[in-house]
């Protein structure tokens, strides 16, 4: 004979209204959120994500803005990463240029997050065709889209706007939990 349950699910997923700008600013408020990407030819992105994190009330965090270390720029860019609560990966033709580990700078911040469990958010040119990119470009493109949603954008404004959106739509997850709660109700079954 099955046994029947007796417990309620509570679906808590669908939100009632999103937070207010004042909510997602204070939720913004002390979190930092690292700008990962190759640095020479996306500067106008890096500069446009900056501006979106600060428009949602966030510190950006990018290793141009690093200044002197003590330690070498390898240590640098990941200890930056372990402090920030979130990593933005802005992604386009190039994969950059190998380390001695054999990975580029970005696809390493990429391992430090995932590894510390930091919030990944990806952003990927859709101006340029995949036979234009690095070809280790386009085989980490592969692994991402297994694991990640990855947004598109086709101009600096587009990408802005996304990574402003996209850290909206973060902070109403954290701000209105999504989970469903199991109650318990087997002392209360009247049986």
């Amino acid at each position: 004979m099955k046994q029947e349950s007796n417990k309620l699910i509570v679906d808590r997923t669908t939100s009632i209204q999103r937070p207010s700008e004042g909510q997602v600013r204070r939720w913004a408020g002390g979190k930092r959120v690292f700008v990962s990407s190759t640095m020479d030819d996306l500067r106008d992105e890096r500069a446009a994500a900056a501006d979106a994190i600060e428009d949602v009330g966030a510190e950006p965090v990018l290793f141009e803005r690093f200044g002197a270390r003590l330690e070498d720029s390898g240590e640098a860019y990941k200890a930056e990463v372990r402090r920030s609560d979130i990593c933005v990966g802005i992604l386009s033709r190039s994969y950059g240029v190998k380390q001695p580990s054999g990975y580029s700078a970005t696809y390493a911040e990429y391992e430090e997050a995932k590894a510390h469990h930091k919030e990944l958010l990806f952003f990927l040119d859709d101006t340029v065709p995949s036979s234009e990119r690095d070809g280790y470009l386009n085989g980490w493109l592969q692994e991402l889209y297994q694991q990640h949603v990855l947004a598109k954008y086709e101009t600096v404004d587009d990408l802005k706007q996304s990574i402003r959106n996209s850290l909206r739509q973060l902070a109403q997850r954290e701000i209105t939990p999504c989970e469903a709660r199991q109650l318990d109700f087997s002392s209360h079954s009247g049986r």
